[in-house]
Order: structure tokens, then C-alpha cells, then sequence
């Protein structure tokens, strides 16, 4: 059952939930390299909000890293 545990678990059944040329909206509980380098190599557009401890040295041609500051406060 959805909520009954962590998301990585449900990674597979998300994965085939997004419409071809449609994009997958995630949270940060899905952020994993090996889930994301899945979805790059199935073509599969994805936004993600990734952890704060992941490393972002990456292949700037497979993922765009857009960084986002609030300044209002």
C-alpha cells in the first residue's frame, strides 16, 4: 500500500506511471542515482528535488541541476 513505506520501494511502479513524453514530478524520496540514471536511460523526463547530501557531480549532458534560493527572507 502507498504510504506504508519508503518510496524508493515503489521507485519500479512509478517509473512505468509517467506517459511516454510526459514527466515525472518527484520528492526527494525517490532521489537516488541508480533510480534517476534508470529513468535517463529510458528517456523518461523527471523533476526531482534532490537530497541535500547528494553529490552533483554529474553527466551535464543526461541531468540539468537547477539551484533555487528564496532571497525574501
Amino acid at each position: 500500500m502507498i504510504g506504508q513505506g519508503n518510496d524508493a520501494r515503489f521507485a519500479e511502479t512509478v517509473h512505468s506511471m509517467i506517459p511516454e513524453n510526459g514527466v515525472g514530478v518527484m520528492d526527494r524520496g525517490f532521489a537516488s542515482w541508480e533510480f534517476l540514471d534508470e529513468l535517463s536511460l529510458t528517456q523518461t523526463h523527471f523533476v526531482v528535488r534532490i537530497k541535500n547530501n547528494m553529490k552533483t557531480e554529474l553527466d551535464r549532458h543526461r541531468y540539468r541541476v537547477v539551484w533555487f534560493c528564496d532571497q525574501s527572507q
